[in-house]
């Protein structure tokens, strides 16, 4: 009898344990497989209907910070237009005047959670805060709460997805300017491999990312190409950014 009790106390235990968890958005029924930056990297899309130009989109995680202004500056003398996916806790009174300066000068700008931790590791509503006190701070001062999500490190699964239940922005090509100290191989992981509609993902955090961009934009533009926002170049093509989808690049229809 009394291990009866005993074996009654342990499955309530469980059950409690199973309710707290359902509570904090840990839902798991299924299992889900996570996708990182590594398997993306020149990843190749195929999509046999997509329209052939010389269109892309620059993207940079990681700011706002000491790069932001020189940055901004490159852009500036070639007429280009990015997105930046800023990191919450970096948007201080100290950098508002360059998160001021993106949107004033047309560009786009996108969260990158308010901490930079892995999203696959935070319940839902742990993810939603993240979310939420990044928007705080962006929306306190350019008056606009970001619409677009690029998860750190590229990291993300299905349950993610719907947790942000906004546009997850990833990437169609990975310069891996986060680990290289050489502009001119950041600039050939561009040019060499760049197409149409790519996604081009890219960060604030070295001198030798904003040279290799730099150099990879003047080679492009005597190419034809033109640099818009993320929404301008899906827009462009007609393809609507939905919440709970994520996308690659602009032949990307979302899944």
């Amino acid at each position: 009898m009394r291990g009866r009790q005993i074996f009654y106390v342990i499955i309530s235990i469980i059950q409690m344990f199973s309710a707290t968890q359902c509570a904090r958005g840990l839902t798991y029924q299924e299992t889900y497989q996570e996708v990182t930056y590594q398997e993306l990297a020149y990843e190749e899309l195929a999509y046999e209907d997509c329209p052939q130009g010389k269109v892309v989109a620059l993207t940079f995680d990681d700011g706002p910070g000491p790069y932001t202004d020189a940055l901004l500056d490159i852009l500036s003398e070639r007429g280009a237009k990015a997105t930046f996916f800023l990191i919450g806790n970096r948007v201080t009174p100290e950098t508002a005047p360059l998160v001021a300066r993106m949107t004033n000068e047309g560009h786009s700008v996108g969260s990158h959670t308010f901490s930079h931790t892995r999203l696959t590791l935070l319940s839902n509503r742990d993810i939603q805060l993240e979310l939420e006190k990044t928007d705080n701070a962006i929306k306190n001062v350019v008056g606009i709460t970001p619409y677009l999500v690029r998860p750190p490190f590229g990291s993300y699964d299905d349950r993610v997805v719907m947790a942000i239940n906004r546009p997850v922005i990833l990437w169609s090509l990975d310069t891996i300017d986060w680990k290289l100290n050489d502009a001119e191989t950041v600039k050939e992981n561009i040019t060499k491999h760049v197409k149409d509609g790519d996604v081009i993902l890219l960060h604030e955090l070295k001198q030798s990312s904003l040279d290799g961009v730099a150099a990879a934009m003047d080679t492009l533009l005597k190419e034809g190409y033109t640099f818009v926002t993320v929404p301008e170049l899906f827009s462009q093509r007609g393809i609507e950014l939905t919440a709970g989808m994520h996308y690659h690049d602009a032949c990307d229809i979302g899944h």
